[in-house]
């Protein structure tokens, strides 16, 4: 699977560094997909992109002039130059742990687009622009070897020019000798909703690690009451897509049965534990483990339910001006399950 992207939709998802690009990229390791760039679409992204950036950092540096003028001191805004806005932007499409292809200019495909353009076939029907006609010559050269999703809001790809219609008949018979087929979204986040699969997380270890991290405070927990930890009664998440492609973010609650002192289950106490980790999807490994808080339930002789809690906290000093690195979570999917088997105690 081949993904094109206009330019466009670059620019508006900031170089595909936005929540909504963090859950395109792990969609595309997901589904075993890459990006392919055509040379007229990184050109329009890199000029584009960049005219944007320094268009928003002339806006920041206009509203912190205008706070100085009212609190007369303020601590300065340090930003990035023109020349290393234009730097980065050159370098969007270098990404770690996803396939970007930057395809170089072809003499051929400008070749067919100029012809394409003078015969004032789609997508040049109704206004002459070669940068489409180059497009499309790519999405048909791509197509001996992939399926491709075409993502863009220019209408001269759609049928009667008109989104709802889908890609142009014209274009489409286009594709009928090829060995695949060519699927156009108008939006970005149609484009997410075709990529969605359930996401795979290994839960069972996801508890387990919870588990063996708190284990001693746990265990204080429950000998105040007499209890112990039994079987996995129910674990319930929300999964991220983050900044790196390889690695979700998972925030949890697993809740226990719990047993007497006589060893007796008892279905009217039960233990959660909460938390939040770095899953790295590729290797399966548990990383970065977040204490969110443990809490213990039951009922006393009345029926009232009782609780007590254990609160995790942090605290974090910064001395002077403090470096903000980008960080992204985006929501992916909501997962609960409740174990038909127990899991044994770890």
């Amino acid at each position: 699977m081949i993904i094109i992207l206009d330019s466009n939709v670059w620019v508006a998802q900031l170089g595909l560094t936005s929540p909504k690009s963090a859950v395109l990229m792990f969609r595309l390791l997901q589904n075993d997909a890459k990006i392919a760039v055509p040379d007229v679409v990184r050109s329009e992204v890199e000029e584009n992109l960049s005219a944007l950036l320094i268009q928003e950092k002339e806006r920041v540096l206009d509203l912190h002039q205008r706070m100085l003028s009212v609190f007369g001191v303020l601590k300065a805004v340090v930003l990035p130059s023109d020349e290393e806005i234009h730097d980065k932007s050159t370098k969007i499409f270098e990404r770690e742990g996803v396939e970007i292809d930057v395809l170089p200019f072809s003499p051929e495909s400008a070749r067919l687009a100029t012809d394409r353009l003078i015969k004032k076939k789609p997508p040049c029907d109704r206004k002459e622009e070669f940068r489409d006609a180059v497009i499309w010559e790519e999405c048909l050269r791509l197509l001996s070897n992939s399926h491709v999703y075409l993502v863009t809001k220019d209408k001269a790809f759609y049928e009667g020019h008109d989104f709802k219609k889908g890609l142009s008949g014209i274009l489409k018979k286009e594709t009928f000798d090829k060995s695949y087929e060519v699927s156009i979204f108008y939006e970005f986040s149609e484009l997410l909703k075709e990529l969605e699969k359930e996401v795979d997380i290994d839960w069972e270890r996801i508890a387990s690690h919870a588990v063996e991290e708190r284990g001693d405070a746990i265990q204080r927990l429950l000998e105040r009451h007499d209890l112990s930890r039994s079987g996995l009664r129910e674990f319930k998440s929300k999964i991220f897509a983050t900044e790196d492609a390889k690695r979700i973010a998972v925030s949890f609650t697993c809740s226990y049965r719990c047993r007497s002192e006589l060893n007796e289950e008892r279905d009217d106490a039960w233990l959660e534990v909460s938390g939040k980790v770095t899953f790295n999807w590729i290797g399966g490994v548990v990383e970065n483990f977040v204490p969110l808080g443990e809490a213990l339930y039951w009922k006393n002789q009345a029926g009232e339910t009782q609780k007590q809690n254990i609160i995790v906290g942090t605290i974090s000093m910064v001395l002077g001006h403090r470096d903000v690195f980008h960080s992204v979570e985006a929501l992916l999917q909501e997962f609960n399950v409740t174990p038909v088997k127990q899991l044994n105690d770890r």
